[in-house]
């Protein structure tokens, strides 16, 4: 197992995940998708360059810089996904499903550079399967849709675990530097899909505009206050969500540079138990006998994969 402070760093990582995502969709609702990624993952750019230029560390260049070109790629992605899963679907279904999948990603990646498994790895790997089938197959979305929640948990999933296998790679020295990269590119990418929607959007309203003439002026000009209130919390959501964000790979790179990287990830893994806690508490939503049944074989599994 990890030592007691890499232990303490990846579950203080996966508190701040499971927050950080889900005041992520509470600004998702209130703003958009693209802009709540945007903002959040600038701000979580800006605490990780403080970071860098404090911890004294070294960019990653080469081989190392392509990866973590990569994680940020694939982490915007994932991040996008699961806000939009957390904001319009059950968080009961999509948190546990992308934490299942985004350590059996990392998980995979060992096997394939010749890390071997144990019978206890072998254990957790079935649980965490019977796990995706109890979550997967118990209740329709909030919005009658099944599978949409499904979808977009494993998708999530799979994106985190692209971003972690990548940086989990990352020498010690290089680690901050490698988080201000992927931070960079997220922040990057979601701020570039935030402009096309937005040019989109804008495209779309002026067509509406010329067809309808004052009366949509009015409802537009009518609806700006609300808008505006929408528009200021849904703003400060999604800064603390960076905040939480950028503490949640702090913790993960942490714990996976001073041990091993497929432990790490699934001690972060644990993130969905937060997730799903505040939705119970803040959003009343209720768990099924299967998703209860599904989410205790999953935290099985991760412990099985940590040995």
């Amino acid at each position: 197992m990890l030592e007691i402070g890499a232990v303490s760093a990846a579950l203080l990582g996966a508190a701040a995940y499971g927050t950080g995502d889900f005041i992520g969709s509470r600004a998702a609702l209130r703003l958009s998708t693209f802009s709540a990624v945007a903002i959040a993952q600038t701000v979580a750019m800006v605490l990780m360059l403080q970071h860098f230029l404090t911890d004294g560390g070294a960019m990653p260049t080469g081989a190392l810089f392509s990866a973590s070109v990569l994680a940020g790629l694939a982490y915007a992605s994932g991040l996008m996904l699961l806000y939009h899963g957390f904001a319009y679907g059950r968080i009961g279904i999509v948190a546990p499903l992308c934490g299942l999948f985004s350590i059996l990603v990392p998980l995979a990646g060992e096997l394939l550079v010749g890390e071997g498994t144990t019978e206890w790895h072998l254990i957790g790997i079935a649980l965490c399967c019977l796990a995706v089938v109890f979550i997967a197959g118990s209740t329709r979305d909030r919005n009658g849709r099944l599978g949409f929640s499904v979808r977009l948990g494993v998708m999530s999933g799979i994106g985190y675990g692209v971003a972690d296998l990548c940086l989990g790679i990352m020498p010690a020295e290089a680690a901050s530097g490698a988080l201000l990269t992927t931070r960079s590119v997220a922040a990057m990418t979601a701020t570039a899909l935030l402009c096309w929607s937005l040019a989109r959007r804008s495209a779309i309203r002026t067509a509406e505009a010329e067809g309808a003439g004052p009366p949509l002026a009015a409802i537009l000009d009518a609806g700006r206050p609300r808008f505006a209130v929408r528009l200021h919390h849904g703003v400060l959501l999604a800064v603390f969500a960076g905040v939480f964000d950028m503490l949640g790979h702090i913790g993960y790179v942490s714990a996976a540079v001073a041990g091993n990287m497929g432990v790490a990830a699934a001690l972060v893994a644990l993130f969905p138990a937060v997730s799903v806690i505040l939705a119970i508490l803040f959003l009343n939503e209720r768990i099924s006998r299967n998703q209860a049944i599904g989410f205790a074989c999953s935290v099985a599994g991760v412990f099985l994969l940590a040995e």
